[in-house]
């Protein structure tokens, strides 16, 4: 084994200082090129792995204490993340938009619609644009998964043999600080 480089997850006053990093709750691979790293500073920093520079930086949820995972969706190019708030918040991978997600409680009738919108306005490397969420009601997420696509398949066919025919484009299953599972759908329209 050999080394390559190293890579710093500080702000830019803790690089100056030459102070600690805080702890990093999560490292993903999006793709061939780019990974993403979460750290206790409540902060999602993407990485471009051809030179290891931080492309965009990612906040406005809370993750101070604990280990929050994050995940991303290919096919809508978005983040999810849990956060100590009590919410769930989603970014676009490379803009400033809000990504327009509408999630909605899977199995119940009385549909979740807790949500609400931020725009930040910030420097070019830095996303504060998030939409957000309350999935549960005492709990926090810990982690945020998106359920690959022949899951969707799965959910659809158990719907229409129900009776209910849906569309939807992205479904995710958010995990609590409590072990409670709920799955969410981003519905087409409905």
């Amino acid at each position: 084994m050999e080394f390559v480089t190293e890579i710093q997850c500080k702000n830019k006053r803790k690089l100056l200082l030459h102070s600690k990093g805080k702890k990093i709750s999560n490292i993903q691979f999006i793709d061939n090129r780019y990974f993403v790293v979460t750290t206790n500073d409540s902060r999602i920093r993407l990485i471009d792995t051809t030179n290891f520079k931080q492309i965009m930086k990612y906040k406005g949820f809370k993750n101070e204490k604990f280990l929050i995972k994050s995940d991303y969706c290919y096919e809508r190019e978005i983040f999810l993340s849990g956060s100590e708030d009590g919410k769930v918040y989603i970014w676009n991978k490379l803009s400033e938009y809000i990504p327009l997600v509408n999630p909605k409680y899977f199995y119940e009738q009385n549909l979740f619609s807790i949500i609400s919108f931020r725009y930040i306005p910030h420097k070019t490397t830095t996303n504060g644009s998030s939409e957000c969420f309350v999935p549960f009601e005492k709990d926090f997420p810990m982690c945020c998964v998106v359920a690959p696509i022949q899951f969707y398949d799965l959910a659809k066919k158990k719907l229409l043999h129900k009776g209910i025919e849906v569309f939807f484009d992205l479904m995710f299953l958010v995990v609590s600080n409590t072990a409670q599972f709920k799955l969410y759908a981003n519905f087409i329209g409905i």
